[in-house]
């Protein structure tokens, strides 16, 4: 499927590919576009392409293999597009594909989640967490999250049901009897745990 690019969002994984990392796993010829995540209308769809029309409205997040969503235009493969949420602008919805991919799987896919269980998200106002908690009120989980006293609102806003002041208190000792950790940050707290 041909996607006319409206807007695309940086990650952390794009930084570090266009800083070389990953060069042993990821053999591109250069000159290379980079990009993982875009939001963007269909402009022509390849034969045999039936669940995608011209006018349609994707997000995608084709991956490191093939990327490609900072150009204008990009090539993604059919099963690899989803429907652009209408309530969304482009601009927001191309900050969603890779987030909830990763919080997905992680939750759903590897975790299994399930309604009742408690889930602890690190780094809860980052990208991958604000979507984590989202997807951890919808699965019916008990969320507890951990940001900076600045973003506590917001977290709470998203449906967190406790809320750890990284800067102020060790996670570890606070969040008791979690069934999942979703660890978003690489960062320790400040009491050193």
């Amino acid at each position: 499927v041909l996607v006319a690019v409206h807007a695309s969002s940086v990650n952390p994984i794009d930084c570090k590919i266009r800083q070389g990392a990953f060069r042993a796993a990821l053999r591109y010829e250069l000159p290379r576009v980079l990009g993982m995540d875009l939001s963007g209308v269909v402009v022509a769809v390849g034969d045999g392409v039936e669940r995608w029309k011209i006018g349609d409205e994707v997000i995608a997040s084709p991956g490191p293999k093939t990327p490609g969503t900072y150009a204008e235009r990009t090539v993604v493969k059919a099963g690899e597009l989803g429907r652009k949420p209408t309530n969304l602008t482009h601009e927001e919805a191309a900050s969603l594909p890779l987030a909830f991919l990763t919080a997905w799987q992680a939750l759903v896919d590897k975790s299994a989640l399930k309604a009742g269980e408690r889930l602890l998200v690190q780094a809860g106002a980052g990208g991958v967490g604000t979507v984590a908690i989202q997807i951890g009120k919808h699965l019916g989980a008990h969320v507890i999250t951990t940001c900076s006293a600045a973003n506590a609102e917001l977290v709470r806003g998203l449906g967190a049901d406790e809320v750890i002041d990284y800067r102020k208190d060790a996670w570890d000792v606070v969040a008791t009897d979690v069934d999942v950790v979703l660890e978003t940050s690489h960062h320790r707290n400040n009491k050193g745990h």
